[in-house]
Parts: structure tokens; sequence; C-alpha cells
């Protein structure tokens, strides 16, 4: 038995440090959006073991969380393991996409869809919630709010058609290099946010408090960001702790930034609930 499954990225809308906690984590309110480019994960029930194949520059086996979910997976059903799963990487990685959380979500729900389901959506939230931060939402899709380190999801209502222009820089950006940079101040505004949720996208207020450190580890986002909208952007932000930057448009920018040798860009739209339901199989 196999199956093939297509992994969305996510941005970040919103994202204000609240502080940081006792077990060393951040306190978090966060909107993710789900977005159309993916990984594709083709995974098959055969043989013994947990074997996967992927690009050079991706950790086979301890270090991908893809490895974790299905070692997760077994260790929770008692199952026997065997499964092979070849990863093909379209969505980069050290960029704030959530990339690798994606394909671990996708392991989860396409091991227990193989297996019959023989975990409840609460087992398998859990499971994600020990994977990763963002793992979690991955179970959901759509727009959601995170909460706590970003594991504690609340499903919100798809907001009006959002397109993307991604530009991810020629280098990544560390997650715990840019919290360590992160000043202890949030000048994210929640309510600003909300408000601007219910009106035009060109009146969409976003925000970020990782957005200040980042610049101060690669003071080239912001000129980034700048360009973005210069481009037609009504807003642009970094995704997450980067090093990825997005533009929001009204409509689907048809021309290609001109950018400096090693960036890579991407035209995406926002994937609703209901899309990544049909596509991936999201817990209802």
């Amino acid at each position: 038995m196999s199956i093939t499954v297509h992994t969305p990225a996510k941005v970040n809308l919103f994202l204000k440090v609240k502080g940081k906690r006792q077990d060393g984590y951040h306190e978090l309110l966060t909107v993710f959006q789900s977005v159309d480019l993916c990984d594709t994960l083709y995974i098959s029930l055969n043989g013994s073991g947990i074997n996967i194949t992927a690009p050079e520059h991706i950790p086979q086996h301890h270090g991908n969380l893809a490895y974790s979910a299905a070692k997760a997976f077994y260790a929770s059903t008692g199952l026997r393991s065997g499964v092979s799963i070849a990863l093909k990487k379209t969505i980069p990685v050290e960029a704030g996409l959530g990339g690798g959380s994606s394909d671990a979500a996708a392991v989860l729900r396409a091991l227990n869809m193989l297996y019959h389901q023989p975990l409840t959506d609460a087992q398998m939230r859990h499971l994600a919630s020990q994977l990763g931060s963002d793992v979690s939402f991955f179970l959901y899709g759509g727009m959601a709010v995170g909460k706590g380190r970003g594991e504690i999801i609340e499903p919100l209502p798809d907001v009006l058609p959002l397109w993307f222009r991604l530009v991810k820089p020629p280098f990544g950006l560390s997650t715990p290099l840019v919290y360590a940079n992160w000043d202890g101040t949030s000048h994210a505004d929640w309510k600003e946010f909300w408000q601007s949720l219910k009106g035009p996208v060109e009146g969409l207020r976003l925000f970020n408090d990782l957005e200040a450190p980042a610049v101060r580890i690669r003071p080239e986002l912001s000129s980034l960001k700048s360009q973005l909208l210069q481009n037609g952007a009504v807003q642009a932000l970094l995704s997450g702790s980067g090093s990825t930057v997005f533009g929001v448009y009204i409509q689907q920018p048809d021309i290609d930034m001109t950018l400096p040798e090693g960036y890579r860009q991407w035209t995406v739209r926002a994937l609703s609930r209901a899309e990544m339901g049909r596509e991936c199989n999201i817990l209802g």
C-alpha cells in the first residue's frame, strides 16, 4: 500500500513573543496561513524499519522530522515498523516556512490512514505537539491561531483570497539564534491585526516580533522587505524566524521581481482549510 501526499508551507501573518518560559521555550501568539508551495512525500508500507530517501542536504534519519514522525507513530501504536518514505523537497530549509513540520504532519496522517486509523485525532495532536512547535498546525491547515509554543491550535475562518510572493535569500536563519537576539520587547498589536482581517486586503496589518532580531543578524532583509513593497505588495513581513520575506498582493503578481543572484521567489496563494482537507486528509 502506498500514498502520495503534498505538504504545504505556511507563513506567519502575526507573531507575538510574550516572553521566555521556564522550560526554555518562548510563549507565542501567532497566526498561521497555509500556502500552496509544497513538498511531496511518497509513502509505501513495505519491508521493515523506517527508510527515508531525501536530497543530500536533508538528514536521512535522526534530524529529519519525517523520520521522527514515523518513529513516533510506530512507538505510539505498537505496530511493527515497515515504511519507505521518499521526500521531494520544494520548500526551502531554514526559511520560516515550516517545511519540515509539514512533512512530519503528513507522515502522521498518511500512516494513520494506511493502517486504518489506529490513532484518534487527540492522539495525533499529542504526537504532533511532541515533534515540534509547528507540526500541530499542519494537521489542520488553512488559517489558525497558535498559542503556547505554537502547538495549541485554534482554527479560524478563511479570509479573503490572498496572494503572496515568497522570497528566500541565499542564506538561512537559525531559529535559536534569532530568539537569542530578541531584546524582550513586543510591538505586535493583536487588536490592530484582528480588526484588519475584517477589512479589505489593502488594509491588512501584519506583525512579527522576530523580524527586528532577524534584521539585526542579516540587515539585508530590511531592503528585501522594502523591495517587495515597491513592487506592489500591500504588506511585507518576515515569516516566522526567517529567512523568507513575503509580500501580500491583492491580485496574483504576474511578473517576477529582479533579485540578486542566489535569491529565489515563488508566487503562491493561500490555501483554505477546506482545500487542505480535500487534498491532504486533514483532521476534522
